[in-house]
């Protein structure tokens, strides 16, 4: 299991999005099926973008950004 699943992370949930630095995203779908195994993310930027659930970790919005993981593989 991943990180994020044991988190719980699901639709429209803020999560942070591991691409070469982390950033800030929300999920906007879920895919899982057999060999695909992914979300959906919407970045703050207007852009949408699929995610591995190795590089998503669940982020706090009211934290400002002081929640940012510090490594990759959280």
């Amino acid at each position: 299991m991943s990180a994020a699943r044991a988190f719980g992370i699901k639709l429209n949930d803020p999560v942070w999005v591991w691409d070469a630095s982390w950033l800030p995203a929300i999920v906007t779908d879920v895919v899982s099926e057999p060999d695909r195994n992914f979300v959906i993310v919407h970045f703050e930027n207007g852009c949408s973008a699929p995610a591995s659930w190795t590089n998503v970790a669940p982020r706090d919005s009211s934290a400002h950004g002081r929640d940012r993981p510090l490594h990759h593989g959280v």
